[in-house]
C-alpha cells in the first residue's frame, strides 16, 4: 500500500490559498460594516468612505466612484489616488475618468497615459438609477485576481444597496423637515385670522360687563378650542425640528399647577368635573421652564378631562421621592387597555375609541408631554387597570437642590401701577386685527393711531411721537424686525417702547425680538388683558 503525502509545494499553495481566503473574509466583513456608517452622511462623504474601504481591502493605485443620489441631482464623483483624494475634474486624470465612463462590467482595460504610469482598470455598474459606478485600478498586471474580483463584486452590491438606503433615509428626513416647516407656517397663518376673532370677543366682554349671549359663549369656547389645536400643532412642529429651548429657573410645583388649573378651568367646568389638588405641593421646587412645565400639566389635565365622562373626578398631587419631585394626574375616566399603554405617548397613537365618545383633538398632546418632560431631563409614565378603571400619569423631575429661593408665583396679585394715558401707534397689515387692537387700547384709555405698513408707520411715528408702538412682525416689504431697527436708528434715545404682537412664536423669534430692541413679544391670538398690561408696562418704564 502506498500513501501519497502532499509535497512542500502543494502545502505552501494550500496555505497561501487559505490565507488569501481569510483575508477575503476579513475584507468582506469590513465592507459589510460600511452601510451602517452612511446614514445621515452627505453624498460626498459616503463615496469617500467607500473609496477608503476599497483601498484598505485591495492593493489599489486608483479608485473612482460616482453616483446620482436623486434623479434631479448632479452626479457626485470622488477620485482617490494612492491614498489621497484628488479633484475628479483634474485634467491630469481625464483619461481615467473618461475610461470609467465607458460601458461597465466588461473585462479589465489598460490605461497607459496616467501621471503614475500604466494602470489596469476594472469597472462595475451599481445599477443605481442607471447612473453609478465603481472603478478601480492597479499597476499589478494580474489585477484583479479571482479573490479580488469577488471582493469587488460584493463591494459594488453593498454600495448599491447602501446608497439606496442612504437616499431613502435622506428623502425621509427631507419629507419630515418639509412637513414640520409646513406645520409651522400653517400655524402662523392660522393665528393671523384667529387673532382678530379673539380680540373681537374680548372687546365685547370688556364693553358688555355682563353675561354673554349664548351664541357668543359658543363662539368663545370654540375659538379657544381652535386656538388650543393650533398651539398643539405649532409645538409639535417645534419639537420635531428641535426648536424649543428651555428657560430654566427654580420653579415651585404649586405655582405650575395653579397656572395650569386656571387655564383649564373652563373645560373642567364645562364637563362638570370635580378637581382636587392634594396638599403638599408647596415647597417642592424643580429646575425648569415655568411656561413649559405648566404646559405639561395643562396637557395632562386636558387629557383627563376629555377621556373622563362628565361629572368625573380628577386629582392632581405632588410629592418628594428619593431626590426627585413626582407629580401625578389621576382620573376615574375610560382607562387604557394594556396593549395600548406602550403606544400612548406616540405622536399619533392608534387608540381605539367609541365613535360616540371620541374626544376630538389632534392626538399629539401626550407626545408633547413626553418630549417636554424629556427636555427637562425627566420621565413620564402611565398606568391603568384597563377600560373603565381610569388612568394615572406620573411625571418625575429632579428636585432643585440649590439654595436660592424659587421665583414667586406670577399668578399672584401684583401691586397696582398708576395708569398713564399714552399715544400708541398700532402697525399691522391685517386691517381687522389692527383696528380691533386699536379699539382695545382706546377702550383702555390710550390715544391710538393705526398704520398698515412700515413706511406709513415711520411717518406716523415722526408726526404723533408715540410712547408705545404695537407692531406685527410679518409686515409686507419691510418686516417688523426691520421696522423696529429703523425706529431705533431714526429716533435714538427718543424711540418709543416696542411691543410685538405676532404669529411668530418660536424661541428664536423671541430672541431676535430682544436682539433688535423689541421690549415685549406677544404671540397671536393674544389675550386683551395681557396686551393692555404689556402696553401699560411699556409706558410705565
Amino acid at each position: 500500500m502506498t500513501v501519497d503525502f502532499p509535497g512542500p509545494e502543494r502545502r505552501v499553495t494550500e496555505s497561501a490559498t487559505h490565507a488569501e481566503l481569510q483575508a477575503c473574509v476579513r475584507d468582506l466583513m469590513r465592507l459589510l460594516s460600511l452601510p451602517a456608517m452612511w446614514n445621515g452622511r452627505d453624498p460626498d462623504t459616503i463615496l469617500r468612505l467607500l473609496c477608503e474601504a476599497l483601498e484598505a481591502a485591495l492593493s489599489l493605485e486608483a479608485c473612482y466612484v460616482c453616483a446620482r443620489f436623486a434623479p434631479a441631482e448632479p452626479l457626485t464623483c470622488v477620485l482617490r489616488i494612492r491614498g489621497a483624494f484628488v479633484d475628479a475634474a483634474n485634467p491630469a486624470w481625464r483619461c481615467l475618468v473618461d475610461a470609467a465612463g465607458r460601458p461597465h462590467s466588461g473585462p479589465p482595460s489598460m490605461i497607459d497615459d496616467t501621471p503614475i504610469g500604466a494602470l489596469r482598470m476594472v469597472s462595475y455598474d451599481m445599477g443605481y438609477f442607471g447612473e453609478g459606478s465603481v472603478c478601480v485600478a492597479s499597476c499589478d498586471p494580474d489585477f484583479p485576481t479571482t479573490t479580488q474580483a469577488l471582493v469587488l463584486q460584493a463591494a459594488v452590491t453593498l454600495a448599491a444597496s447602501g446608497l439606496q438606503s442612504a437616499r431613502l433615509m435622506r428623502e425621509k428626513e427631507n419629507a419630515r423637515r418639509g412637513r414640520e416647516e409646513f406645520l409651522a407656517l400653517l400655524g402662523h397663518e392660522l393665528r393671523n385670522p384667529l387673532a382678530p376673532i379673539v380680540t373681537a370677543i374680548d372687546l365685547i366682554k370688556l364693553r358688555t360687563r355682563a353675561e354673554l349671549p349664548l351664541e357668543l359663549e359658543i363662539i368663545d369656547r370654540q375659538v379657544a378650542r381652535l386656538t388650543h389645536l393650533v398651539d398643539e400643532m405649532v409645538d409639535m412642529s417645534r419639537l420635531g425640528r428641535g426648536k424649543i429651548a428651555l428657560a430654566k429657573e427654580p420653579v415651585e410645583i404649586s405655582a405650575v399647577v395653579a397656572k395650569a388649573v386656571e387655564r383649564m378651568r373652563p373645560l373642567l367646568e364645562q364637563r362638570r368635573h370635580t378637581l382636587r389638588v392634594e396638599g403638599g405641593t408647596s415647597g417642592l421646587v424643580v429646575d425648569g421652564d415655568p411656561v413649559r412645565l405648566a404646559q405639561i400639566v395643562r396637557h395632562l389635565l386636558d387629557n383627563a378631562a376629555k377621556y373622563t365622562d362628565p361629572g368625573g373626578q380628577i386629582t392632581v398631587a405632588a410629592w418628594r421621592e428619593d431626590g426627585d419631585i413626582k407629580l401625578s394626574v389621576t382620573d376615574n375616566g375610560m382607562g387604557v387597555d394594556a396593549e395600548v399603554l406602550p403606544h400612548l405617548f406616540d405622536r399619533f397613537p392608534n387608540v381605539p375609541t367609541n365613535a360616540e365618545r371620541a374626544p376630538g383633538g389632534l392626538g399629539i398632546g401626550l407626545s408633547i408631554v413626553k418630549r417636554l418632560v424629556e427636555l427637562h431631563g425627566g420621565a413620564v409614565a402611565v398606568s391603568s387597570e384597563g377600560r373603565g378603571h381610569g388612568s394615572e400619569f406620573v411625571v418625575t423631575l429632579a428636585a432643585h437642590e440649590r439654595a436660592e429661593p424659587a421665583k414667586p408665583d406670577e399668578t399672584a396679585p401684583r401691586e397696582a401701577v398708576a395708569f398713564r394715558r399714552e399715544r400708541v401707534v398700532v402697525v399691522d397689515d391685517n386691517r381687522d386685527a389692527a383696528e380691533l387692537v386699536g379699539e382695545v387700547l382706546s377702550s383702555a384709555g390710550h390715544d391710538v393711531s393705526v398704520a398698515h405698513d412700515a413706511l406709513q408707520a415711520l411717518s406716523l411715528i415722526a408726526r404723533v411721537k408715540p410712547g408705545v408702538v404695537v407692531l406685527d412682525i410679518g409686515l409686507p416689504v419691510m418686516d417688523g424686525y426691520e421696522l423696529a431697527g429703523r425706529i431705533r436708528e431714526e429716533f435714538g434715545e427718543n424711540s418709543p417702547r416696542l411691543v410685538a404682537v405676532t404669529g411668530f412664536g418660536l424661541d428664536e423669534d423671541r430672541a431676535r425680538s430682544r436682539d433688535i430692541g423689541i421690549d415685549t413679544h406677544l404671540v397671536k391670538p393674544v389675550d386683551v388683558q395681557k396686551l393692555i398690561e404689556a402696553v401699560g408696562a411699556a409706558s410705565g418704564r
